[in-house]
């Protein structure tokens, strides 16, 4: 989580009250944040400038039962999926237990927003539907939009599999760590993990699993979310933070944190 590495600082976060947004910036953003802040309701502007960055987190892509060099190409989005399902098994002792991960399944909330990743994938095929468009509409065959970025200019291809951001993250888990059990990944908005442990009881309490994992992993790209979330006009007024919100404001405001 933004601020913390483990669950112990995360609590001792939330016992603090501690703010651990940071001001979006131009690697995270992909752009000028400047260019693109405005007031609540400005078109083609965000309001919120701050947001739940994580940041100082270094993937180890060794000891998994996929090559290193794949792993390495991923987004953070798989790769802090990766990270915590194994320290998970590492803390609870079962991460050398083959028989046991062998009836060990996973459960991920996954949203489906585009991560920093898919983008590189995707949104060079949409400009080139548009731009296409665009020069019959305006009679100029020179037109053209500019690349969203280096990667695009550089026609640099990412990892096909960052495209797979709905259902493939929970396959790989279980690929990775020899997982035998049942594997999906799901999208409930907000309450993605909650649903989640829901149905990992399930299969505990019916003896379909001796063993599960189960939560969710949100990497959205940062442009992605500011502008949507700015659009629908959801942030929090003032910039506040509220990420488990209050009878006032709701849950939805936690949008913003």
């Amino acid at each position: 989580f933004p601020g913390s590495n483990t669950p112990d600082q995360f609590w001792q976060n939330l016992l603090d009250k501690k703010d651990s947004r940071t001001r979006v910036t131009l690697d995270k953003l992909g752009a000028d944040p400047e260019r693109f802040t405005g007031k609540k309701g400005d078109n083609d502007k965000f309001y919120c400038v701050n947001g739940g960055y994580i940041d100082e987190f270094n993937f180890d892509a060794n000891g998994y039962a996929i090559p290193v060099q794949q792993l390495a190409e991923l987004d953070d989005f798989y790769q802090w999926a990766l990270h915590v399902c194994r320290t998970a098994l590492q803390q609870a002792g079962y991460i050398d237990k083959q028989e046991l991960l062998k009836k060990c399944g996973v459960i991920l909330g996954t949203l489906s927003f585009p991560t920093q990743q898919s983008n590189e994938l995707f949104v060079p095929l949409y400009h080139s539907v548009v731009e296409k468009g665009l020069k019959k509409f305006l009679g100029n065959k020179n037109f053209g939009i500019v690349p969203f970025s280096d990667k695009a200019k550089a026609n640099e291809v990412t990892n096909p599999l960052n495209g797979l951001i709905a259902g493939h993250p929970s396959a790989l888990i279980a690929q990775a760590l020899g997982l035998g059990g049942a594997s999906l990944s799901l999208d409930a908005a907000c309450a993605s993990s909650v649903y989640s442990v829901k149905l990992a009881c399930d299969y505990l309490t019916t003896g379909k699993a001796d063993l599960m994992l189960a939560g969710a992993v949100s990497g959205a790209d940062a442009f992605f979310i500011n502008m949507g979330f700015s659009i629908f006009q959801a942030y929090p007024e003032n910039n506040q933070s509220s990420p488990l919100g209050d009878d006032s404001q709701g849950l939805f405001a936690g949008e913003g944190a």
